[in-house]
């Protein structure tokens, strides 16, 4: 069985394109704010580019993919956070370590 940390769902998630600009990953792109892993469960924080994003559902359905894809029994949690502008306006996470 894999042992899932966050930097293995980072690497994932940078793997999932953004649906309207698909040269890009959603973690490029700010929408991933935050990764988080105890022992049961991971969770990953989305921020949409602006409030009104058409491609959200089918951004959380490939994160949600993704994170199948790490081939463990963990429970995963895929959140959204509607902060307008915020994904655009301050790096995610990873980038700030």
């Amino acid at each position: 069985m894999t042992t899932i940390t966050s930097e293995l769902i980072w690497d994932l998630l940078d793997e999932v394109k953004d649906p309207e600009f698909p040269v890009v990953s959603i973690v490029e792109m700010g929408i991933v704010r935050e990764v988080k892993v105890d022992a049961r469960k991971a969770t990953v924080i989305l921020t949409p580019t602006f409030a009104g994003c058409p491609a959200l559902y089918a951004i959380r359905d490939e994160v949600s993919r993704a994170l199948s894809q790490a081939g463990s029994q963990m429970q995963t949690c895929v959140s959204v956070i509607h902060h307008p502008g915020a994904a655009m306006t301050s790096p995610p996470r990873r980038a700030r370590s």
